[in-house]
């Protein structure tokens, strides 16, 4: 998809990136003064993954990371512009339990993370489009104040299982913090004939019965927790009664080969 050119310019040779697919052509090596903006929507364009840059706090004993920079082509239930110039545990503040159970570990985690070292973690979610870019905390999330209607059926082409690869690093000259995700979509149909249907239902089950229960409402799951569980689970059921059926007929047809 990708191809290096060198190419003669005014100040010598230079090196450009030139995109197989698009026919873009991006600088392939550090050009001095270049517009932030420019660089961050050439992240954007050439790899699939989003990215947040996070700064600590200038002239503070005990600096917090701020969202400083973004390049974001996939959020999920938020606006990255309302999040921008704000202390991690404000840009977390809707997430169930944070401030009293997870705040201390991610600020200590986001000191001592070295340079050269790589965090990856992921997340889920189920969710009802197959949109990529979804701003609002009404859409994919939900808040305390928020009335979530529930769903009794759901089309299992068009509900999905949402995961976000996510990966965590520092920036040696800056000190920056970037955290990096890639989106991906399943729907559960997909699930479901994968034969982990029922390994799905389960963790959606665990969102009530976790450390932080509200999970399952600031997920959504009021509105599609039981129609999804119900469909997935569907599956070992009929496989359980096939089996059972086997099981009585096995005897039948072999005491008439018998006779």
């Amino acid at each position: 998809m990708f191809k290096i050119h060198r190419a003669g310019s005014q100040v010598g040779e230079v090196a450009v990136l030139r995109n197989l697919v698009t026919g873009e052509i991006y600088p392939a090596q550090v050009i001095p003064e270049v517009n932030p903006i420019v660089l961050l929507n050439t992240l954007g364009k050439i790899l699939d993954e989003d990215f947040l840059l996070l700064l600590p706090e200038e002239n503070s004993t005990n600096p917090k990371y701020v969202l400083e920079a973004y390049i974001t082509i996939c959020p999920s239930g938020w606006n990255p512009r309302d999040k921008l110039g704000k202390r991690l545990a404000d840009i977390h503040e809707p997430v169930p339990h944070y401030k009293e159970k997870i705040e201390l570990s991610m600020d200590r985690f986001f000191k001592n993370l070295k340079a050269g070292k790589y965090v990856k973690r992921s997340n889920w979610s189920i969710v009802t489009s197959g949109d990529l870019f979804v701003l609002g905390h009404s859409t994919n999330h939900a808040r305390a104040d928020d009335k979530v209607e529930r769903s009794e059926q759901i089309d299992p082409e068009k509900t999905f299982l949402r995961c976000e690869r996510q990966t965590l690093h520092r920036l040696p000259c800056s000190g920056s913090i970037v955290f990096a995700f890639k989106t991906y979509l399943n729907s559960i149909q997909e699930v479901k004939e994968e034969g982990l249907g029922a390994q799905l239902a389960d963790a959606i089950d665990g969102l009530r019965t976790g450390s932080a229960t509200g999970m399952h409402f600031y997920k959504r799951g009021v509105a599609w927790g039981d129609a999804v569980k119900r469909y997935l689970r569907s599956q070992s059921i009929a496989i359980i009664v096939q089996v059972l059926a086997l099981r009585k007929a096995i005897p039948l047809l072999y005491s008439r080969t018998v006779a």
